[in-house]
């Protein structure tokens, strides 16, 4: 069984609905083996009794998430002038994800910076009330709601931006880490586990204070204002992330299921 977020979660934190949350753990127990792409969220499911528990990171396609240049007509198709900065984020937009931190942070940023332009991919209930922000705010003119992309396009998104901000409440391995690693950008992500993983902070991202808007846009403007760190923190990230490579993702499982299948017989 794969395990990447709820319900598994919320069966973690006691917030999955009695007495249900007995019935869905007993069911977990009668699993040959869980894999999970996160070593905090195999500790947390050691720790609720869950033995039968392997670590198989996420998998990300090299070749396709590649260190490109920005694609200029995609800049004019978004109206964004050649000069100006891009931050990205990309999630499916809901409470968790924390988006409103880049609209609070972004007030702040772009106080100090005016050539600096927010994207948004993705789309969720939390989107009106972000729009309605950035209006509200004064903002609506450097931010970009772009929706749901086919997923084929997301590396020209990806080498679009500058930074990559992902303020989420919690992740497991969130893939959107791994693809602007790939594509050596740097990651600016909250500081919780799932991201520790993957970001050696100041060396292959930078991470800020969860739920911490002025920290997040001190750490922007730094990340903004420095081409020459962006660049060094994409590159390491761009070797650090290779561990990932689909290859290695998949002669893990092959490994396991072997385990498996060996010790049935």
């Amino acid at each position: 069984m794969l395990v990447h977020g709820d319900p598994t979660r919320s069966l973690i934190r006691g917030t999955y609905p009695e007495p249900y949350a007995g019935r869905l753990l007993a069911q977990y127990h009668q699993v040959d083996r869980i894999v999970t792409p996160g070593r905090h969220m195999a500790v947390s499911l050691r720790y609720i009794g869950l033995r039968d528990v392997s670590v198989i990171p996420n998998g990300i396609d090299l070749d396709h998430f590649a260190p490109r240049p920005k694609d200029h007509s995609l800049l004019h198709d978004l109206g964004i002038p050649d000069h100006h900065l891009v931050v990205m984020h990309a999630s499916k937009l809901e409470k968790g994800k924390r988006a409103q931190d880049i609209v609070d942070s972004a007030e702040r940023v772009l106080a100090l910076n005016r050539d600096l332009v927010y994207v948004i991919v993705g789309d969720g209930p939390c989107r009106g009330s972000l729009e309605e922000a950035c209006r509200r705010k004064g903002l609506a003119d450097r931010f970009r709601f772009v929706g749901w992309i086919d997923y084929r396009h997301m590396p020209r998104y990806i080498n679009l931006a500058d930074a990559v901000l992902m303020p989420s409440e919690a992740e497991t391995q969130a893939l959107v880490y791994l693809e602007t690693q790939a594509c050596a950008r740097l990651l600016l992500a909250s500081d919780i586990p799932a991201a520790r993983e993957v970001v050696t902070d100041g060396e292959t991202g930078l991470l800020f204070r969860k739920g911490d808007p002025a920290d997040l846009a001190v750490k922007t403007l730094h990340a903004m204002e420095d081409p020459l760190l962006r660049a060094r923190i994409g590159q390491a990230a761009r070797t650090h992330v290779r561990a990932h490579a689909l290859d290695v993702m998949a002669t893990s499982y092959e490994n396991l299921l072997l385990r498996l299948v060996h010790r049935q017989n």
